[in-house]
């Protein structure tokens, strides 16, 4: 909501990924800080909150609010098995959702679903609604 231009900070936002690193509400959490924190080999979740709230802030003051793809755009990220695990809690039964690498050194998978491009043209199913119907009719 900061690139939107809804809020100047992400702690005004209570509805991101921010509030439930730096604040997080005591019941229903989304985020395990703790496997977080251990992920990014840091002590305690006091230090991770820390070290969170300093980089958004230093990606504030220069500017840096680029949209990373990886983490907009996809319901899971993380090793391979983390991902496939996520998949398959899914039920992925259209055959929607695709695994695909974030690029980084680690390997990191992360999963989205499919893109199809967008066509208006639906063919016959592009004809009126209504046998008949005329809008003009209808602003008389």
């Amino acid at each position: 909501m900061v690139r939107a231009g809804v809020v100047h900070d992400p702690a005004q936002w209570r509805w991101c990924g921010y509030q439930q690193i730096v604040a997080p509400r005591p019941r229903y959490r989304l985020i395990d800080r703790d496997a977080l924190a251990e992920a990014l080999a840091l002590d305690t979740c006091a230090r991770l909150a820390s070290v969170y709230r300093d980089r958004i802030a230093y990606l504030l003051e220069h500017q840096e609010l680029t949209r990373e793809p990886q983490w907009t755009e996809a319901v899971a990220v993380g090793d391979t098995s983390f991902v496939e695990k996520v998949k398959r809690m899914l039920h992925d039964v259209r055959g929607t959702w695709q695994m695909l690498a974030t690029g980084a050194q680690d390997e990191t998978m992360c999963l989205r679903e499919a893109r199809s491009p967008y066509s208006a043209d639906l063919g016959v199913q592009n004809g009126s609604l209504t046998v008949g119907f005329s809008p003009a009719e209808h602003l008389k």
